[in-house]
């Protein structure tokens, strides 16, 4: 960097206005004009010059960038330097976004208009038709493997499995709900469904859980 020690707190550049709004830097004026993005003197953009004034060239291929966004704001801190077709990227995700914003805009006026047409309201109505329509399918259930039939709506059959049996069988077995607990009689750790209704680590303290239940039960009033 060869003169950003001279970089000050403020703005060091001018502004005003003649026949285009202008920036000043370094007593020569550089104008906004009527469509343009950037300042300029010529071929020359202020924000590249000032770059090249407090931190040096800038080699082929690469562009300024303005950290905030803002073209207008030429502040050396806000100035840094990006490899050209990833500043060209950066920027084109907005410009994509806008211009497919206006696009949008602009074909709903004649969408809205449309749609309440003759033709448009019979293209609804036969949508409304196509998209009701149904037929049988065969699939192949994903927990047994036996084949079942389906109805699907636009070829479309989601059902996966032959009964509700299945598709619980096969949710048991992904695990997708077990919790892990503590036996309340041998304090071991064990994974089990959170809705399965045993609570110990198995037979045998279940069966002790069941004395000591009885038990209870017996000895209360």
């Amino acid at each position: 960097m060869k003169n950003n020690e001279k970089i000050p707190a403020g703005c060091i550049i001018k502004y005003g206005q003649d026949e285009y709004p202008f920036q000043e830097f370094n007593g020569k004026r550089y104008h906004l004009y009527t469509g343009e993005r950037y300042y300029s003197r010529g071929t020359k953009r202020l924000h590249v010059t000032i770059y090249k004034f407090y931190y040096g060239a800038v080699p082929k291929g690469y562009h300024v960038h303005h950290k905030d966004e803002n073209p207008l704001n030429n502040h050396p801190l806000n100035l840094e330097m990006m490899l050209g077709r990833d500043h060209l990227a950066y920027h084109m995700k907005d410009r994509d976004k806008e211009e497919m914003r206006k696009t949008m805009n602009y074909a709903r006026t004649f969408a809205d208009k449309w749609h309440g047409t003759e033709e448009g309201l019979a293209w609804h109505r036969a949508h409304a038709k196509n998209s009701l329509k149904k037929k049988e399918v065969h699939k192949i259930c994903a927990n047994c493997g036996k084949p079942f039939k389906t109805i699907a709506v636009n070829d479309k059959g989601h059902a996966k499995f032959c009964s509700d049996n299945c598709k619980n069988t096969s949710r048991f077995r992904s695990g997708v709900d077990n919790i892990e607990t503590t036996c309340p009689i041998c304090g071991k750790k064990k994974m089990r469904n959170k809705y399965s209704k045993s609570v110990t680590c198995g037979k045998s303290c279940g069966r002790k859980l069941l004395k000591q239940r009885k038990a209870n039960s017996v000895s209360t009033p």
